[in-house]
């Protein structure tokens, strides 16, 4: 799907959705240009009225490119859901791009528990002002991440907040199990690093591995280590 416009808000294939959702075995390829975006996903917008959402097997090569608008990703624009689960999602190639906030490569704006098994970003660009992240761009509580991989693409920001998982992490519980960080370009002005940017929550980063990546920009506190694929917390 081609699609050009001028202004889009809570706009997808979901444009917004308020009760509970499963999404299964889906491959998606389309591109969106527009000039101003709110919203905007697979999904733009998971209500916090929901229990619980899915989404299993999916694939996504999508490009979206917005001179401003929040809350942007492949999959979520933003996920308020109770509980999320996200298995097996791949974005190959994609191209997503804001000139405002809360950009991920999988999720823009998460809000509420997550869980993340067996996902990746690769070959990809994700772009935007502040608070962006290879697999979310902001994240409001508890979230684990296992067995996935950010590889081989560009996690740029004009201001603060961006990292190669997560931009901002937000008063929350993190897990990450088994996760790869591989030859990742990180850009921005502060609060850079390769696993989150902002940091206000705790967490543990267990058997992962973060290796040939860059970052320009005023890291993080700890990320020297974690640029050496030593194990740390704190980035």
């Amino acid at each position: 799907m081609t699609c050009t416009t001028l202004e889009f808000y809570r706009f997808g294939f979901f444009g917004q959705n308020y009760g509970n959702m499963s999404l299964q075995n889906a491959s998606v390829t389309f591109s969106v240009q527009g000039a101003k975006f709110q919203y905007f996903g697979m999904v733009g917008v998971q209500s916090t009225s929901s229990m619980y959402t899915e989404v299993i097997n999916m694939m996504t090569s999508v490009s979206y490119s917005s001179s401003e608008g929040n809350n942007v990703g492949s999959v979520f624009g933003y996920q308020g859901a109770k509980n999320c689960s996200i298995q097996n999602a791949s974005v190959v190639g994609g191209n997503i791009s804001s000139g405002s906030s809360t950009v991920g490569g999988i999720i823009g704006q998460q809000y509420n528990n997550l869980m993340v098994i067996n996902s990746s970003l690769q070959n990809s660009n994700v772009l935007g002002s502040n608070s962006v992240g290879g697999i979310i761009g902001s994240q409001t509580g508890n979230a684990t991440i296992q067995d996935s991989s950010v590889q081989n693409s560009n996690i740029s920001i004009s201001n603060y907040n961006v990292a190669g998982i997560i931009g901002s992490c937000i008063s929350s519980e993190l897990y990450l199990t088994n996760i790869q960080i591989k030859l990742v370009r990180i850009s921005g002005v502060q609060n850079c690093g390769i696993v989150t940017g902002y940091d206000s929550g705790t967490h543990s980063f267990i058997n992962s591995k973060a290796s040939s990546n860059t970052i320009n920009g005023v890291l993080q506190k700890d990320c020297t280590n974690l640029l050496n694929s030593k194990p740390v917390t704190g980035c």
